[in-house]
């Protein structure tokens, strides 16, 4: 029996592919793999609907910027201010919880969730695992404090998981970490298809785009491409999910003249299956991802995949996606989107044939069987 320890870190965001990959991977590990997750609470939707921690919402804080000193008496205006801002924040309560596991308990491997190096003074000799999910900030020069982070721990861990070969040679490379101490597993799609229900939208037809938007995410050189095939076929639409556009994206959609095209929705998890399910295509332009688990969850809903031919997309996707290129010497998205929306059933149904199949290679149980035998090593060889 290997006893683990996750911390908090991967489950203080809403919702997301980290945590929603960790939260897959521990509901899936084998019994000879023991856990403990320290975490008081949290308002993460794939924790929330998982049974692999007993957690609660988290508490209201009242913000910090002003304290009580600055009201000129004590008395009800200070508490009004307490209840006109409240703030959420666990983070310290979470960590209080990890360092009491690490003092109490005997650990053979401990697991962070992210990238934060708190824990280093508390580990003692228990080896830790470290995940890199992507070199995103690295790739596209940003600056971001889990750049520093990553130099700290990388050096430091007994084993490093990437989730791509692509993300693996961004880290040898970016890091200067071995290839014999980092082991490659792939993310996967749910395991089974759940029930779609009406579609959401069923009065148009409708291009899918799942995501962030900025930067390397390449949605204006998209948008732009795909403009002169919008207006073209004016009953074709562009679903975004997401965050609502932004001022400058409105404007840059009106110059372009598709902004009657163009939705944003934001979907819950529970949603975007039936938002895949229902379109003519899901349309990944990414120049870079670690993974790409939406090509994995369009798969799963049947939903044809056009991909911009970058970074781990050929690694994961193969044969079974449509690929145009999209990167600063040009683009030829039009092109491909334009021949993709002229096919018959037969093509798309040999497309989807493909898709089928190579999502037959991913599986959270699989994964985390080979997570548990990197455990299992660590924990026998430090």
């Amino acid at each position: 029996m290997t006893k683990v320890l996750y911390d908090y870190q991967g489950f203080m965001e809403h919702h997301g592919g980290v945590s929603n990959s960790f939260v897959q991977l521990i509901s899936h590990l084998p019994e000879s793999i023991k856990y403990d997750i320290g975490i008081v609470d949290s308002d993460n939707e794939h924790l929330k609907h998982s049974n692999i921690a007993d957690v609660q919402p988290c508490r209201l804080l009242r913000r910090n910027f002003i304290k009580k000193e600055h009201f000129p008496t004590k008395g009800h205006l200070y508490d009004m201010y307490k209840w006109l801002f409240p703030y959420k924040t666990s983070e310290a309560t979470n960590e209080k919880r990890v360092i009491e596991l690490l003092q109490r308990e005997k650990y053979d491997v401990f697991h962070p969730t992210y990238f934060h190096p708190y824990f280093l003074k508390y580990i003692k000799d228990t080896p830790f695992v470290l995940t890199i999910h992507d070199m995103t900030p690295e790739r596209a020069k940003q600056h971001d404090k889990q750049k520093k982070w990553k130099r700290l721990l990388a050096p430091k861990a007994a084993h490093i998981i990437a989730v791509s070969e692509s993300t693996k040679n961004d880290v040898v490379e970016m890091l200067g970490i071995s290839p014999s101490k980092i082991s490659v597993i792939y993310h996967a799609a749910p395991d089974s298809h759940t029930p779609v229900e009406p579609p959401i939208f069923s009065d148009f037809p409708y291009i899918l785009f799942v995501g962030r938007r900025g930067g390397y995410k390449n949605f204006g050189p998209m948008v732009r491409s795909m403009a002169p095939i919008l207006r073209n076929h004016p009953q074709l639409h562009l679903v975004c999910t997401g965050n609502s556009f932004t001022a400058e994206e409105e404007t840059f959609l009106k110059e372009l003249g598709i902004s009657d095209q163009t939705i944003q929705y934001y979907a819950a998890d529970t949603e975007l299956q039936n938002l895949y399910a229902n379109a003519c295509c899901f349309i990944f332009p990414s120049e870079y991802e670690g993974f790409g688990i939406p090509i994995l969850e369009a798969y799963n809903a049947h939903c044809p995949v056009l991909l911009n031919n970058a970074s781990c997309f050929p690694e994961i996707a193969q044969d079974a996606a449509l690929f145009f290129n999209m990167n600063s010497e040009g683009t030829n998205l039009a092109e491909v989107l334009e021949d993709f929306l002229s096919w018959d059933d037969s093509k798309r149904r040999e497309l989807i044939t493909r898709q089928d199949e190579r999502l037959k290679f991913f599986s959270w149980e699989k994964s985390a069987r080979q997570l548990s035998e990197i455990y299992e090593k660590v924990a026998q060889h430090g």
